[in-house]
Protein backbone atom coordinates (compact mmCIF):
# COMPACT_ATOMS: atom_id res chain seq x y z
CA UNK A 1 0.00 0.00 0.00
CA UNK A 2 1.26 3.46 -0.79
CA UNK A 3 1.45 6.09 1.95
CA UNK A 4 -1.59 7.93 0.58
CA UNK A 5 -3.66 4.70 0.60
CA UNK A 6 -3.54 3.88 4.31
CA UNK A 7 -6.59 2.04 5.58
CA UNK A 8 -8.93 4.19 7.63
CA UNK A 9 -11.70 2.83 9.83
CA UNK A 10 -13.21 5.54 11.97
CA UNK A 11 -16.74 5.70 13.30
CA UNK A 12 -18.51 9.02 13.74
CA UNK A 13 -22.14 9.75 14.53
CA UNK A 14 -23.92 11.52 11.65
CA UNK A 15 -27.37 13.01 11.18
CA UNK A 16 -30.36 10.73 10.64
CA UNK A 17 -29.92 8.81 7.41
CA UNK A 18 -32.80 8.75 4.96
CA UNK A 19 -34.36 5.27 4.86
CA UNK A 20 -33.97 5.27 1.08
CA UNK A 21 -30.18 5.16 1.42
CA UNK A 22 -30.25 2.03 3.61
CA UNK A 23 -30.06 -1.04 1.37
CA UNK A 24 -29.75 -3.94 3.80
CA UNK A 25 -31.05 -4.72 7.24
CA UNK A 26 -30.84 -7.63 9.65
CA UNK A 27 -33.41 -8.09 12.40
CA UNK A 28 -32.70 -10.24 15.45
CA UNK A 29 -34.25 -10.69 18.89
CA UNK A 30 -32.01 -9.97 21.90
CA UNK A 31 -32.57 -11.39 25.38
CA UNK A 32 -30.13 -10.11 28.03
CA UNK A 33 -28.38 -12.60 30.33
CA UNK A 34 -30.73 -11.52 33.11
CA UNK A 35 -33.57 -13.07 31.09
CA UNK A 36 -35.80 -10.00 31.19
CA UNK A 37 -36.31 -7.07 28.85
CA UNK A 38 -35.94 -8.80 25.49
CA UNK A 39 -36.15 -6.55 22.44
CA UNK A 40 -35.89 -6.46 18.65
CA UNK A 41 -32.47 -5.39 17.35
CA UNK A 42 -32.17 -4.13 13.79
CA UNK A 43 -28.93 -3.22 12.07
CA UNK A 44 -28.94 -1.40 8.74
CA UNK A 45 -26.26 -0.66 6.23
CA UNK A 46 -26.42 1.93 3.50
CA UNK A 47 -24.95 2.69 0.13
CA UNK A 48 -21.35 3.93 0.27
CA UNK A 49 -20.89 7.50 -0.97
CA UNK A 50 -18.32 10.23 -1.51
CA UNK A 51 -17.52 12.54 0.15
CA UNK A 52 -18.11 11.60 3.79
CA UNK A 53 -20.49 13.89 5.69
CA UNK A 54 -18.38 14.08 8.85
CA UNK A 55 -16.45 17.35 9.18
CA UNK A 56 -12.77 16.84 8.43
CA UNK A 57 -13.35 13.47 6.73
CA UNK A 58 -14.56 14.78 3.35
CA UNK A 59 -11.55 13.30 1.56
CA UNK A 60 -12.79 9.76 2.32
CA UNK A 61 -15.65 7.58 1.14
CA UNK A 62 -18.24 6.70 3.77
CA UNK A 63 -20.83 4.02 4.38
CA UNK A 64 -23.74 4.65 6.79
CA UNK A 65 -24.57 2.13 9.52
CA UNK A 66 -27.51 2.14 11.96
CA UNK A 67 -27.25 -0.06 15.04
CA UNK A 68 -30.02 -1.24 17.33
CA UNK A 69 -32.89 1.09 18.03
CA UNK A 70 -31.12 4.38 17.30
CA UNK A 71 -32.48 6.63 14.57
CA UNK A 72 -29.09 8.17 13.80
CA UNK A 73 -26.34 6.50 11.84
CA UNK A 74 -22.58 6.25 12.02
CA UNK A 75 -20.17 6.47 9.13
CA UNK A 76 -17.44 3.95 8.39
CA UNK A 77 -14.70 5.50 6.26
CA UNK A 78 -12.45 4.11 3.58
CA UNK A 79 -10.18 5.02 0.72
CA UNK A 80 -12.88 3.80 -1.71
CA UNK A 81 -16.45 2.42 -1.74
CA UNK A 82 -15.32 -1.14 -1.06
CA UNK A 83 -13.24 -0.29 2.01
CA UNK A 84 -16.02 1.87 3.46
CA UNK A 85 -18.51 -0.98 2.95
CA UNK A 86 -16.10 -3.48 4.52
CA UNK A 87 -15.69 -1.18 7.51
CA UNK A 88 -19.45 -0.91 7.92
CA UNK A 89 -19.81 -4.70 7.85
CA UNK A 90 -17.08 -4.97 10.50
CA UNK A 91 -18.87 -2.46 12.73
CA UNK A 92 -22.07 -4.51 12.51
CA UNK A 93 -20.22 -7.74 13.27
CA UNK A 94 -18.50 -6.21 16.32
CA UNK A 95 -21.79 -4.77 17.60
CA UNK A 96 -23.61 -8.11 17.29
CA UNK A 97 -20.67 -9.98 18.83
CA UNK A 98 -20.76 -7.68 21.86
CA UNK A 99 -24.51 -8.23 22.22
CA UNK A 100 -23.91 -12.00 22.18
CA UNK A 101 -21.51 -11.59 25.10
CA UNK A 102 -24.26 -9.90 27.16
CA UNK A 103 -27.11 -12.22 26.33
CA UNK A 104 -28.63 -14.22 23.53
CA UNK A 105 -29.44 -13.22 19.96
CA UNK A 106 -31.90 -15.18 17.85
CA UNK A 107 -32.97 -14.90 14.23
CA UNK A 108 -36.63 -13.96 13.77
CA UNK A 109 -37.45 -17.63 13.06
CA UNK A 110 -36.10 -18.61 16.50
CA UNK A 111 -32.72 -20.05 15.47
CA UNK A 112 -29.81 -19.07 17.71
CA UNK A 113 -27.49 -16.43 16.22
CA UNK A 114 -23.90 -17.47 16.91
CA UNK A 115 -21.45 -14.68 16.11
CA UNK A 116 -18.60 -17.20 15.81
CA UNK A 117 -20.36 -18.89 12.91
CA UNK A 118 -22.13 -15.86 11.42
CA UNK A 119 -18.93 -13.87 10.94
CA UNK A 120 -17.72 -12.93 7.47
CA UNK A 121 -16.05 -15.82 5.63
CA UNK A 122 -12.31 -15.22 5.12
CA UNK A 123 -11.45 -14.25 1.55
CA UNK A 124 -9.36 -17.36 0.97
CA UNK A 125 -12.43 -19.51 1.74
CA UNK A 126 -14.70 -17.53 -0.60
CA UNK A 127 -12.60 -17.83 -3.72
CA UNK A 128 -12.02 -21.00 -5.67
CA UNK A 129 -8.32 -21.41 -4.92
CA UNK A 130 -7.67 -23.01 -8.30
CA UNK A 131 -9.02 -19.90 -10.07
CA UNK A 132 -7.46 -17.43 -7.66
CA UNK A 133 -3.92 -18.51 -8.50
CA UNK A 134 -4.52 -18.15 -12.23
CA UNK A 135 -6.87 -15.19 -12.59
CA UNK A 136 -6.78 -13.05 -9.45
CA UNK A 137 -3.93 -10.71 -8.73
CA UNK A 138 -3.58 -10.09 -4.96
CA UNK A 139 -1.55 -7.04 -4.06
Amino acid sequence: MHGSQLAVLVVKQIQKVNEATMFYERTLFFTPSTGSGGRIITVKIGTPYFPAKTDGMEMFYACPVQLGTTSSASEAFGIDHMQALGGALSIIHIYLRELCEGGELRWTDGRLYNHKHECPIPLENQINVRLSKEKINFE
